[in-house]
């Protein structure tokens, strides 16, 4: 195995299981975010002599992941976070979520789902929008109010 081939492969180990987590819980479908990250992953691959020395080469494949779960979701006309896979089909609380979820702009369900689903700092959501720190956390903080308008304070949700 080459040091190209090796490096991949570690990159490829670490950001893989976070572009699936991130991409599934965008589509909300476990094997469209499979080959969502499966796509982001070989892009990175194909692009590896361009991307491997960036200092942000983990939001980049992210940001890869993003822009294809965005893409999927207007081919299909559906919003984004239509479906949440963690939560049953039938679940009283997956329909008030969806609803709430439909409210927000795609930008701050992004943001939100980066933020408080995928676990990411507000500076790694901001590399993965490409935006500043401070948009991207206005973005989240707008999405959160809103959400907590919609469910209600006192609301027990989890995205």
């Amino acid at each position: 195995m080459t040091e190209r081939e090796a490096a991949y492969d570690e990159t490829f180990r670490r950001c893989f299981p976070r572009a699936f987590n991130l991409a599934t819980r965008l589509v909300g479908d476990r094997a469209v975010g499979e080959e969502i990250a499966a796509e982001a992953l070989a892009r990175t691959f194909f692009q590896w002599h361009r991307v491997r020395d960036l200092p942000y080469l983990d939001a980049w494949i992210m940001r890869v992941t993003v822009n294809l779960a965005i893409g999927v979701q207007r081919r299909s006309r559906r919003p984004i976070l239509e479906s949440l896979p963690h939560a049953e089909p039938d679940s009283d609380s997956l329909v008030v979520m969806r609803a709430a979820l439909r409210h927000l702009s795609r930008r701050q369900q992004v943001a939100v789902v980066l933020r408080e689903g995928v676990g990411m700092t507000t500076a790694e959501v901001a590399l993965v929008m490409g935006v500043s720190e401070n948009t991207a956390g206005t973005h989240v903080r707008r999405g959160l109010m809103a959400l907590r308008q919609e469910l209600g304070v006192g609301a027990s949700w989890t995205i």
